[in-house]
């Protein structure tokens, strides 16, 4: 048994004392709040502590093989969602919790909402593309119709020359029967 450790666990870090390597040596102070631990009582804090490393000993493993946030934010931008969960998933089963519990019930909807994302992105895109197609459409109908509204403005254009014509041939036919 580490007697500090144990002392730290069983005290909560609140308590002063002065200990060498064995319960003997320890020296409580009288300024403590709780008592000076019998050897069993620091016995089973000790095992307490090694339980409690033991049971947390993946956290540390998963957080030291965790990339970075800006590193998991990059993957997200880069290759997804998925992708990203993945990675996460990878790493804790590979150092899975003793309790037993996974984080699937976190892991299995993000990876839903990246097929989701996905889905949506190829909505998006196909409905780019059928834009595209009609606005294609829509500025053929325009040019056509620019065209026809400049058919239109050069026989607008050309209606006092004609009006100009007609009226000389009515001249001209109204000579021809007066003179006849």
């Amino acid at each position: 048994m580490h007697l500090w450790k144990a002392l730290e666990w069983y005290s909560k870090g609140s308590c002063e004392y002065n200990c060498g390597e064995t319960y003997e040596s320890l020296e409580w102070s009288e300024k403590n709040r709780l008592r000076k631990p019998t050897k069993e009582k620091l016995e089973k804090a000790w095992e307490e502590y090694l339980a409690f490393q033991n049971e947390n000993a993946y956290k540390e493993l998963r957080a030291r093989l965790y990339p970075s946030i800006p590193d998991q934010l990059d993957m997200i931008y880069k290759y997804g969602l998925e992708a990203w969960s993945n990675k996460i998933e990878d790493i804790k089963r590979a150092c899975p919790s003793p309790n037993g519990k996974n984080t699937r019930e976190f892991i299995n909807p993000v990876k839903s909402m990246a097929k989701e994302i996905e889905n949506l992105k190829e909505q998006v895109v196909s409905q780019e593309a059928s834009i595209k197609t009609q606005q294609a459409s829509m500025q053929n109908q325009l040019n056509e119709v620019n065209s026809a509204i400049l058919a239109i403005k050069g026989f607008m254009m050309e209606i006092p020359n004609i009006t100009k014509q007609i009226q000389e041939l009515k001249e001209s036919v109204n000579n021809n029967f007066t003179s006849k």
